[in-house]
C-alpha cells in the first residue's frame, strides 16, 4: 500500500482481519524511525499497524503503532498478536 508517495507497506488480510506491516533491518537513527513509523498513521482505519525490525533492544510504540523485534520474538509473535486481537 502506498502512503503519500513515501513508502510501501505490507498488507496482510485473512477473512475480515487486516494488518499493516512496515519492515526495516534496524532502527539506526531518527531518520529511519521517521521513515518507518510516520506513514502508517496516514492510513485512516482501525486495523493494527506494526513496524518489524531486527533490533535487539529498541522496543517502542509510537502513536499506537507497535514495534516488534523479530530478533527477540520471531515472526510467530506477529501472528499471535493478530490471533489475540491485539
Amino acid at each position: 500500500m502506498q502512503t503519500s508517495g513515501r513508502r510501501d507497506c505490507f498488507v496482510a488480510e485473512k477473512h475480515e482481519a487486516k494488518i499493516y506491516v512496515q519492515v526495516t533491518y534496524k532502527m539506526g537513527g531518527q531518520s529511519t524511525i521517521d521513515r518507518e513509523f510516520v506513514p502508517l498513521p496516514e492510513i485512516r482505519d482501525n486495523h493494527p499497524k506494526y513496524v518489524v525490525s531486527m533490533d535487539e533492544l529498541w522496543r517502542d510504540n509510537i502513536e499506537g503503532i507497535k514495534h516488534i523485534s523479530v530478533y527477540i520474538t520471531g515472526v510467530a509473535r506477529v501472528l499471535e498478536l493478530k490471533r489475540n486481537g491485539d
